[in-house]
């Protein structure tokens, strides 16, 4: 199973790609300048702590902060799952 799963902007700032890499168990590594606007309820869901964010921009930007990612302490990666499964009820329709 993967690990991680690439959320990348498309046509619309909404798409069901960030559902989909929850519903799969994979921690979001998102590349969007508009996620901070279209991220579901930022009241309930500590987003911040959940997924990964790499600016759009330069591949050499890109790939530094995919590095880093890669390089994330294991006990901070469970960390983030464990809130990401806390808080998928709250995003996903299909979750009790």
């Amino acid at each position: 199973a993967s690990r991680f799963g690439l959320h990348i902007r498309g046509d619309l700032p909404g798409s069901n790609r960030l559902y989909d890499l929850i519903q799969a168990g994979t921690l979001p590594i998102v590349s969007s300048k508009d996620v901070g606007v279209t991220l579901p309820f930022p009241d309930v869901v500590p987003w911040d702590d959940i997924i990964f964010r790499i600016p759009e921009g330069p591949q050499s930007a890109q790939r530094a902060a995919l590095v880093k990612v890669l390089q994330t302490d294991p006990a901070v990666l469970e960390r983030r799952r464990t809130l990401m499964r806390k808080h998928a009820p709250d995003v996903l329709w299909d979750v009790d």
